[in-house]
Order: structure tokens, then sequence, then C-alpha cells
């Protein structure tokens, strides 16, 4: 969380960077067209303040659209692990089975926690829909076919659990760790659940899981 948290303040000041150096820049030139506004502006002068405008306001729209996506891959996996702790602690204190279930082919994507009783029915706790521009699987910054924090091969649906669901057992925990993983096409985040059902939101970074 605290790498998510650096890599967003390094985004910021980039951007505050060029949004006041170009601010800077106009107001000089804003001064320079005052100063000698009873000659008139020139044409390259009111050309030199438009385009300054434009870089400006084009740099700042890829800059707050880039971090908006980073945050909403970021927000996802957090939220993930969120419904992990919450279902691993309703399996301890309800003393009954837990599913986070995961829906990569519905339209949203989205996943359920589900409460198992002793008959077998299911019965949904809390759900958590992605947002349009993310989806579970991985993204271009993750080359090759690396496997994934739980040591498996990385699914083309993002969900390494059978059937695409995690379960939590009230005394016993996970029965079989793996990870979930979240994309916006370009960046990826991995949450792995242990086997004592314990999640952790990692990044794919020089060759291995961080």
């Amino acid at each position: 969380m605290l790498k998510i948290l650096n890599e967003f303040k390094l985004e910021i000041q980039v951007f505050i960077y060029i949004y006041e150096y170009g601010k800077l820049y106009i107001i000089i030139m804003m001064k320079k067209i005052i100063k000698n506004s009873r000659c008139g502006m020139t044409v390259l002068e009111v050309i030199t303040v438009v385009i300054i405008i434009g870089i400006v306001t084009a740099s700042s729209w890829f800059i707050l659209k880039g971090m908006g996506t980073h945050l909403l891959v970021s927000d996802a996996s957090v939220n993930f692990k969120q419904s992990v702790s919450l279902a691993r602690q309703l399996a301890l204190e309800k003393n009954k089975p837990y599913l986070v279930r995961c829906f990569p082919d519905s339209t949203p994507q989205l996943w359920k926690i589900v409460r198992v009783d002793s008959a077998g029915y299911f019965t949904p706790v809390r759900r958590d829909t992605l947002h349009r521009s993310i989806r579970f699987g991985k993204g271009s910054d993750i080359s090759g076919s690396p496997n994934g924090p739980d040591g498996n091969p990385i699914p083309s649906d993002g969900v390494s659990f059978p059937a695409n669901a995690l379960a939590i057992m009230p005394r016993t925990g996970v029965p079989q760790p793996g990870a979930v993983y979240f994309t916006d096409g370009k960046e990826t985040r991995a949450v792995y659940v242990s086997a004592i059902g314990t999640a952790e939101v990692m990044k794919y970074e020089g060759g291995s899981w961080h």
C-alpha cells in the first residue's frame, strides 16, 4: 500500500511541475503583452501564448487520465483484499464456510461474498462491481508467461481459484491458496491469498512479485 501511495505522490509532483512551469511562462508572456499593449499584440505573441496554453492543458489531461486509471486498478485490488479479510472474519465469527466468488465472464465483472449454510445453500453477503475500465486479468506490464505470486501460471480470466471461487473455512483457512489479478490493460495488481486466509496486494517488478 505504501508503494502505491509513493507512485501516486510522484505522479502528482510531475503534474504540479508541468502545470506551474506552464503557468509561469504564460504569466511572463501576458505581462510582456500588457506592457506593449499600446503598440498592439503581434501575431507571434498570440500564437505563442495559445500554443503554451494548449500544451499545458493537454499535458494535464494525459497525466490526470493516467493517474485516474492507475488509482482504479489499485482501488479494485485493495477492495478485493478487504472483501477477503471480511469473509475470513465472518467465517471465524459465524463458524461457517464463506466464499468470495469472482465473475470474470459477467458484464460488468464483479465478485460476491457468499455464506454457505449446512444444507449447501448460498446466501449473498456483499457484492462489488469493477469499474468499466478495470477487468480481471493481466496487463501489458507483465511480458512473457511468468508465474503468479502463488507459483502457478496466471490464468487468462485472472482468477486462479477453482470455479473462480475462493473458499474460506472457519478453522482450516483456505484449502487452496491462489491469486486474483486486476488490470486496466496496462498495469496489473495481484491479490495473493495465503493458506490461512490473509490477503496481500502485489505488483510484478524486476522479474518478481512484491
